[in-house]
């Protein structure tokens, strides 16, 4: 794998997900990164793991990876199904996860997604973050992804 941006478009194949348009942000910042080849592996485990997921339409995307055995799921680790209560709780920093959606699931065509993976947890505020939405028992039967691009354009109580 090259890069994110490999990996974005590899992901936007994948017959289970939804990538919106606006979702991937200042990917060429992570692929200036000298661990973009793996970061963009990573990124696409992590989307290739939805995928996989979306199309078991599990019991939810933590408890389908703890417990599905399927062979592309994603360590714990890597998954926060919410935000943290300081987060939350702060209306300046909750808007951000205000994100696009396909408008067949929200007619707005934005949603609040606070479920997230992160599949590189240390290395900087450039490091990857994928916010998403499961709609795998809705009107799309797809996970829809409304932001990938750095840690630090999702503002938090480390970062803000």
């Amino acid at each position: 794998m090259a890069s994110c941006a490999d990996a974005i478009a590899i992901g936007k194949t994948l017959p289970n997900i939804t990538i919106h348009p606006d979702a991937p942000q200042d990917v060429d910042r992570m692929d200036q990164s000298p661990h973009a080849s793996l970061w963009g592996q990573r990124v696409l485990n992590h989307l290739r793991a939805l995928d996989a997921y979306a199309e078991a339409k599990g019991a939810g995307f933590a408890t389908w990876c703890e417990s599905s055995g399927h062979h592309r799921v994603v360590s714990l680790k890597f998954i926060s199904m919410t935000e943290s209560d300081a987060v939350s709780n702060n209306p300046r920093l909750r808007v951000h996860r205000l994100l696009p959606v396909d408008p067949a699931v929200e007619p707005s065509g934005r949603i609040e997604m606070l479920a997230h993976l992160k599949p590189v947890q240390r290395g900087g505020m450039q490091i990857p973050r994928i916010y998403f939405h499961d709609d795998t028992k809705g009107v799309t039967g797809k996970v829809h992804v409304g932001f990938i691009g750095p840690h630090d354009l999702m503002p938090n109580t480390l970062t803000n």
